[in-house]
């Protein structure tokens, strides 16, 4: 199941990379891709959580009229076992990771972004809590 909902956020992600780049659609062919009740959990720069379509636009409006040239940019795709994972960059070209779930009819339920440093420090983290990797302690 997980690499089907992978194949999904990857062809959307391709479509609304293309769509965006018609002027005028960007944010409706983005929100198209989140259910009406959808949250987003930023933890980049402004910290905070967005709750439905008004919240969502209220959100990525802004965002969507500064991009970057390297604006999200695709590194990696990993499938979860309930999520995907994407490794990006945000709409300032920065390094982020997204976590998304999804609706059963596919559509974006939640999004949690954190900046791609922070998620890497953190697993890191775990890893060593869960005895995966050994803590080295420092000279």
């Amino acid at each position: 199941m997980g690499w089907r909902i992978c194949l999904k956020i990857s062809i959307r992600w391709r479509w609304w990379w293309i769509g965006w780049t018609r002027a005028g659609t960007a944010l409706a062919a983005l929100l198209a891709l989140y259910a009406d009740d959808a949250t987003f959990e930023c933890g980049c720069g402004e910290v905070g959580l967005h709750e439905g379509r008004a919240e969502l636009e209220a959100y990525w409006r802004p965002r969507l009229d500064t991009l970057a040239p390297t604006a999200f940019g695709l590194e990696e795709i990993t499938p979860t076992a309930d999520s995907v994972v994407l490794d990006s960059l945000s709409y300032e070209g920065k390094p982020v990771r997204i976590a998304f779930t999804f609706t059963p009819d596919g559509r974006i339920r939640q999004t949690a972004c954190t900046p791609a440093s922070q998620a890497l420090r953190e697993q890191a983290a775990g890893a060593v809590d869960e005895g995966l990797v050994t803590a080295h302690p420092s000279a």
